[in-house]
This record gives structure tokens, sequence and C-alpha cells, in this order.
């Protein structure tokens, strides 16, 4: 198949998605995630997941999420979380967070010689 848009692609999946910097910000993310954490993505790319989504009082799965990241990228593969608990700042109500449990699947963008790529 020729021609095909990716980004079109990528931006259509039903499943939200997002791709991470190894220094964990945001470089792009579809539609899917937007409705999921209930944010636009001018207010995500460029800035740290955990700068955005600091996992409220409990922060409990911030260090899980963040286990998962590194373990991904350093082993070159998938990682799935278990279900996890990251709450999340409800929009216009700053200090405000609201109870959300997730599960996630990580993976690295591998290179041509299928090393992640940093």
């Amino acid at each position: 198949m020729t021609g095909l848009d990716y980004s079109a692609a990528f931006d259509a999946l039903p499943v939200a998605c997002a791709v991470l910097s190894p220094k964990l910000v945001y470089v792009s993310v579809n539609r899917a995630y937007e409705r999921v954490v209930e944010r636009e993505r001018g207010q995500l790319l460029g800035r740290r997941i955990y700068e955005v989504f600091p996992g409220g009082p409990s922060g409990s799965g911030v260090q899980e999420l963040l286990a998962s990241l590194e373990r991904a990228l350093a082993e070159g593969d998938v990682d799935v979380m278990p279900l996890v608990r990251y709450d999340l700042e409800v929009p216009d109500r700053p200090g405000t967070f609201e109870e959300r449990y997730w599960t996630a699947v990580n993976a690295p963008l591998l290179g041509p010689d299928g090393r992640p790529i940093t």
C-alpha cells in the first residue's frame, strides 16, 4: 500500500496512544488519548508526563508507571502494567483530583538495529 498517511492512521486509532521521548516528554498523542485524559494535545506536547499528571495525593501510580516505562526502554520489549491507581487532576479545578484506575502497555520504539531509539 502506497501513500498511507501514518499520522492520520495513528490519530484515528480507537485505542489511546501516546509517544514519549526517553526523557518522558510527550511527542505525540492520538484523539483517543486526548479523550481518555481529558486534555488537548496542546496541553501535553513538549511537556513531561509527570508535569501534566503528577498522580494526585496517593502518588502510588507514579512509581509504578515510571518503573514500567524504564523496563520497556531498558529491555527493548513490551511491558504490560497491571491495574494501577493513578489519579488525574480535574480540568479547570486545580488541586482537585479524580480517582482513576488504569492498565497500560508500554513499548519502546525500536530502530533498524532492533534497539530502543533514545
